[in-house]
């Protein structure tokens, strides 16, 4: 459902922002295995507007060592984080949750950096909004020049995602993803990782049987990871091992 400039009547008052992991003490950086896609389940009370999908980020950026800038070379970096979202569906024949694809949306950025024995020559592009419209930084000059200071430190990733969000159940799973290109081995021109929370897991025992339980609190099944996952039609929930569980801090708004 795209997001218009007036909303029809099912969603006015519609809520702007919803934050369903907020910061807290205990939240951490982590690169997050790009096999894995990370699922969490949130409850919306009320209709959604979303024009953006807010994840935070630390960005480090390296500059290419003294042996490298004595010669000329380059590197290039392109780097992609991606949301799906699902909805609960109705059991099957064996009682097993099933989830439903409902949508999508991604964020993508590159940078390329070219150097000789003095000079060097950054430029990082990333995606805005859903059009393909882009915004970048630019820069050329002594080695260095002030783009590493730029491309490092904890950054906020805004992902578009045009769309009203009815209220009910949903599950939205997380990806990441990148590749280099680089005329020097010895180089990573950028890397991410991801602000998230890791909650504890409790195992319990069964009073009057041998069965254990393993209980991450009131957000249920639904939460851990994934190795793959289905858009095309519904995939089971028992894709979704909570052996790693990270809530990945996110922020929906409407960009108001």
């Amino acid at each position: 459902m795209a997001l218009v400039p007036t909303y029809p009547d099912a969603f006015r008052g519609a809520m702007q922002r919803f934050e369903p992991y907020p910061f807290i003490t205990g939240s951490a950086y982590s690169s997050h295995a790009p096999a894995n896609i990370y699922f969490s389940p949130f409850v919306l009370q009320d209709p959604l507007a979303v024009q953006y999908l807010n994840v935070f980020k630390s960005m480090n950026a390296s500059v290419p060592g003294a042996q490298s800038q004595n010669s000329t070379g380059s590197a290039g970096y392109s780097y992609s984080h991606g949301v799906s979202l699902f909805r609960r569906v109705a059991w099957d024949t064996g009682n097993n949750t099933n989830f439903s694809f409902i949508g999508s949306a991604s964020f993508g950025l590159s940078a390329t950096l070219t150097y000789g024995s003095a000079t060097q020559t950054f430029d990082m592009r990333w995606v805005t909004d859903t059009t393909g419209g882009t915004s970048g930084y630019a820069t050329s000059g002594t080695q260095g020049s002030g783009w590493s200071s730029y491309a490092t430190g904890p950054k906020m990733i805004e992902i578009p995602w045009n769309t009203v969000l009815p209220a009910g159940e949903y599950f939205i799973a997380h990806q990441h993803s990148s590749t280099t290109n680089t005329s020097q081995s010895n180089i990573t021109l950028l890397s991410f990782s991801n602000l998230h929370i890791a909650p504890q897991l409790i195992t319990f025992g069964s009073l009057g049987g041998s069965s254990t339980y393993a209980w991450l609190g009131v957000s249920g099944e639904g939460l851990g990871v994934a190795s793959a996952v289905t858009t095309s039609d519904t995939m089971a929930a028992s894709v979704v091992s909570a052996s790693v569980v990270n809530l990945w801090v996110q922020q929906f708004s409407n960009g108001q």
